[in-house]
C-alpha cells in the first residue's frame, strides 16, 4: 500500500464502529472497495490486553508513508461474513477470485436474523 500514500482510505482500528463495505474489487480497487487495517493500533490493542488507545485519528484520511497498513485476508473476510473456518475455496480459485467472490457474498447470519424478524 506504500505507493498509495496520497490516497484517502477507510482506516479500521480496534475502536472502529463502522467501515465501508468490502466489495468485489477489494484488493484490486485500492481505496474504493473496503477498509484497510492500521497495524500499529491493532498491535497496541493486542499488547495492552484489548484496551484500545487510538493511535490514528480520522476514519477517511490520507495515509502517511510511515504508516503500516494492510488489507484484510480472504480468511478474515470469510469470518466477517459468518463462514465457518472449515470453509475453503477449490484449489483452482485464485486469491483475486476469492476476494471477488467474498465481496459479492452476503453475511448469512445477519440476513437470516433480518429475515427472522421480518417474516416471523
Amino acid at each position: 500500500l506504500e505507493k498509495f500514500h496520497r490516497m484517502k482510505f477507510d482506516v479500521a482500528t480496534p475502536s472502529s464502529q463502522l467501515t465501508t463495505t468490502v466489495t468485489k474489487g477489494y484488493g484490486k480497487q485500492v481505496g474504493k472497495s473496503g477498509p484497510v487495517l492500521d497495524l500499529r493500533s491493532w498491535e497496541a490493542w493486542l499488547a495492552s490486553g484489548h484496551v484500545c488507545n487510538e493511535l490514528a485519528s480520522g476514519r477517511f484520511r490520507t495515509v502517511r508513508p510511515e504508516e503500516r497498513l494492510r488489507l484484510l485476508s480472504p480468511r478474515e473476510l470469510l469470518r466477517l461474513h459468518g463462514y465457518p473456518d472449515s470453509f475453503t475455496f477449490p484449489e483452482e480459485v485464485s486469491h483475486r477470485q476469492a476476494m471477488a467472490l467474498i465481496g459479492n457474498s452476503v453475511t448469512v447470519p445477519l440476513v437470516a436474523r433480518l429475515l427472522g424478524e421480518l417474516l416471523p
